[in-house]
C-alpha cells in the first residue's frame, strides 16, 4: 500500500490490529488510539461482505442474476464472485472494482464530499 493511496481518516491494518488514521507525520501516522505507526507498517484492510454489512450503513437491497447489491443513497456495491463493485444508480451505470476498505472510503469521500460512517 503507498502512502498516497491514504487520508486521515482511513482505516488501516497494523500489528496491533485496525485502526483509524489521525494524521501524518514524516515518515509515518498516528492513529485515533493514540499509537502511532511507520508507513511499512501499515497494511490495507481486505474488503469482505461480512465488514462491509457490520461497519458501514450499506444495506442489502436484493439479488441479481450478477449477485447481491447493497445501497446507499444514490450509491451501490454489487457482489460477484467476491469481487467488490462500487457503482451510481442513474441511467449509466459506472462500475469501479476495489479490494479494499481504505478504497472504498477514498471513493466514496471522493463522490459525496462525506465521510463513509463506520460503526
Amino acid at each position: 500500500m503507498k502512502p498516497t493511496e491514504l487520508r486521515s481518516g482511513n482505516y488501516v491494518n497494523v500489528p496491533h490490529g485496525d485502526v483509524q488514521i489521525d494524521h501524518f507525520i514524516k515518515d509515518g501516522c498516528h492513529f485515533t488510539d493514540g499509537c502511532g505507526g511507520t508507513f511499512a507498517s501499515l497494511h490495507p484492510i481486505p474488503l469482505t461482505e461480512e465488514w462491509l454489512k457490520e461497519k458501514t450503513e450499506f444495506k442489502f437491497k436484493y439479488y441479481t442474476e450478477c449477485g447481491e447489491v447493497y445501497r446507499l443513497d444514490f450509491y451501490k456495491i454489487t457482489i460477484e464472485d467476491d469481487r467488490f463493485f462500487f457503482g451510481i444508480w442513474n441511467n449509466m451505470e459506472v462500475l469501479i472494482e476495489f479490494k479494499y476498505v481504505h478504497q472504498l472510503q477514498n471513493l466514496y469521500f471522493a463522490l459525496t464530499g462525506k465521510e463513509l460512517e463506520i460503526k
